[in-house]
């Protein structure tokens, strides 16, 4: 007699069986490899269809960060990779930049071999602007400086070049490079050295820093230092590849005068009287009181290093120098001398003696008018 297995048996030993299979993990696909594959096969040809040479060549895949090829390029090049999207750029001095795109469709299992895409991308040669960039001049003296120039000497000529204003106020200056050649740069103005302090009786002046920028196109270079009021610059210009005019920005000399750091005899020696002077006629109004004795200061620039007990500021009065007060106070070095306002009928002459040297400030041999010192 044959026995035969119930249809639950048969429904147990099925459900077994599914809940085995459920319970196998399912087979886990390898990826691909794209290691020592090409994804792009790149020809760089000129506008003669002629292999470029020397050539940059730079990708990026997928908008991923941008990579340079590790040699130039001789008119072929094979980009390495897998699939996904190409971005692709070609660059040499006297060409155009070259750019081009291309989809390298994604590589499939099991074979895992890339579709090599095969590209030709033709660069144009550079052509020269009819009116090229201009060399940007950014000057940036301490804060406050006002009346900063910029002179330039070039094959056209002497310029003074316009200060383009900002909000850090006048600091940009701009300078056309037409032609070839020698090219002279002389910035003004700068302020070499801060107000005046007295250590032990020693007159001295903090040197004040200065920068300047010098950019054309990629090209940068700046030039920093302290204690100079005047730069004078000297670089030369020649034509690049395609002829446009290219400044030689590392080969620029540079002389800072005057420098303070050298320790020698500056600032020079200035008097400048503070506040305004009045000559009129000794019949005018104002001139009809009793004259005050007014005190009138004089600001007075000295060399570095000089003692103040060295400084004298003489002023002529009743027919004999007179001498002035000197002190540094409100951060100037400032000598004060009383004049009678009005000085009727009688000269003005002010200069000062430093280190036993005489310095004519200014000279009015006038005793025929009146002389008001406004307050």
């Amino acid at each position: 007699m044959k026995v035969y297995p119930s249809v639950s048996l048969l429904v147990l030993l099925l459900a077994g069986w599914l809940a085995a299979c459920a319970a196998a993990p399912a087979p886990t696909p390898v990826p691909c490899d794209d290691a020592g594959q090409t994804a792009v096969a790149l020809t760089l040809l000129d506008e003669n269809e002629t292999a470029v040479d020397r050539v940059q060549v730079s990708y990026r895949v997928n908008g991923g960060v941008w990579q340079d090829l590790p040699e130039r390029v001789n008119g072929r090049a094979r980009i390495p990779g897998g699939g996904g999207g190409y971005e692709i750029r070609a660059q040499k001095p006297g060409y155009q930049t070259g750019e081009t795109a291309v989809i390298v469709p994604a590589a499939i299992p099991p074979t895992c071999a890339v579709t090599t895409q095969s590209i030709t991308l033709q660069m144009a040669l550079a052509v020269c602007p009819t009116n090229p960039q201009p060399l940007t001049i950014q000057v940036k003296p301490a804060v406050g400086v006002e009346g900063v120039g910029v002179t330039a000497v070039t094959p056209n000529g002497r310029d003074t070049l316009a200060c383009e204003t900002d909000e850090n106020g006048c600091q940009t200056f701009r300078l056309s490079l037409n032609k070839p050649g020698s090219y002279q740069l002389a910035l003004e103005g700068l302020l070499s050295y801060g107000a005046p302090s007295v250590n032990q009786g020693v007159i001295s002046y903090d040197l004040l820093p200065y920068e300047v920028d010098l950019r054309y196109g990629a090209q940068t270079r700046t030039l920093s230092g302290t204690g100079a009021s005047r730069l004078d610059l000297d670089f030369a210009v020649a034509p690049d590849e395609v002829g446009c005019p290219l400044p030689d920005l590392r080969g620029l000399t540079a002389v800072a005068d005057p420098d303070l750091s050298t320790g020698g005899p500056y600032p020079p020696v200035t008097i400048d009287q503070q506040g305004p002077l009045i000559m009129t006629d000794l019949a005018a109004d104002e001139c009809q009181g009793q004259p005050v004795v007014t005190p009138v200061d004089f600001a007075l620039t000295v060399p570095t290093g000089t003692r103040l007990a060295d400084v004298a500021l003489l002023y002529w009065l009743d027919g004999d120098w007179q001498a002035g007060e000197c002190a540094v106070r409100d951060g100037r070095l400032l000598c004060t001398a009383a004049l009678p306002n009005p000085l009727l009928a009688q000269p003005y002459a002010v200069k000062a003696v430093v280190n036993g040297e005489e310095y004519i400030n200014t000279q009015l041999p006038f005793d025929t008018l009146c002389i008001l010192f406004p307050s």
